[in-house]
């Protein structure tokens, strides 16, 4: 809230005690006349703009000190196989056609030598037909969020642009529904980390739905 009389900084710093004065750099030659106060701690930064035409002002910018955890921290890839119906059926033309007896020798009968081979020839196989893709993973992903919500996410936002209320109330309808179901398919997958006596699993799904993690000292 600007205020450029005298002694309006001195009144509102009374009337205002418990607020704070975020406009800390000069706004008129080296004189600070401009106010911002509010009640939030460690809030905003100050930086002075260029006035706008002839003003004898300067603009202030005021920027949040807090950083959102997306920006926080780095965005990491990973890459994934792409299962698609098509590829799954080359794969298995690929296998029905391989002639396994190769695999077998009258000199050499250990198991564990015929396993690591046939293994490793599947991976060949696997890596060669079945395609593969990046995707990012940003801080704030939530483990229960599949392409289907993405989905349902898209949708609505069309619904807005377009402003149909009846497809907007049905895109959050649907969007609800698609989040309901992520969470249950996840819970599923945490639970079933306790059938197989994955404690550590079990934890990290645990403190992924639960959002909890350490907190800084103040």
């Amino acid at each position: 809230m600007p205020d450029t009389s005298r002694g309006g900084g001195e009144c509102a710093r009374r009337t205002l005690s418990c607020w704070r004065q975020w406009v800390t750099c000069p706004t008129r030659k080296d004189k600070t006349i401009d106010l911002f106060y509010s009640n939030v701690k460690d809030g905003y930064l100050s930086l002075p703009l260029a006035p706008l035409c002839g003003s004898d002002h300067n603009l202030v910018l005021l920027p949040s000190k807090y950083t959102p955890l997306v920006h926080r921290q780095s965005i990491s890839s990973k890459s994934v196989r792409v299962w698609s119906e098509d590829a799954c059926e080359d794969l298995r033309g690929c296998f029905e056609r391989t002639d396994w007896t190769v695999f077998y020798d009258d000199e050499d009968s250990n198991v564990d030598n015929i396993a690591e081979c046939v293994t490793a020839y599947i991976n060949f196989c696997t890596d060669m037909i079945i395609p593969c893709k990046t995707i990012k993973s940003f801080a704030n992903n939530k483990p229960w969020v599949t392409k289907e919500i993405k989905a349902a996410i898209n949708n609505k936002k069309r619904a807005f642009r377009k402003g149909d209320k009846n497809k907007l109330k049905l895109a959050q309808k649907n969007l609800k529904r698609a989040i309901r179901q992520g969470k249950r398919k996840y819970k599923d997958r945490v639970e079933s980390k306790l059938q197989q006596g994955d404690s550590r699993g079990l934890w990290k799904g645990m403190k992924l739905i639960t959002g909890y993690g350490p907190t800084s000292a103040k």
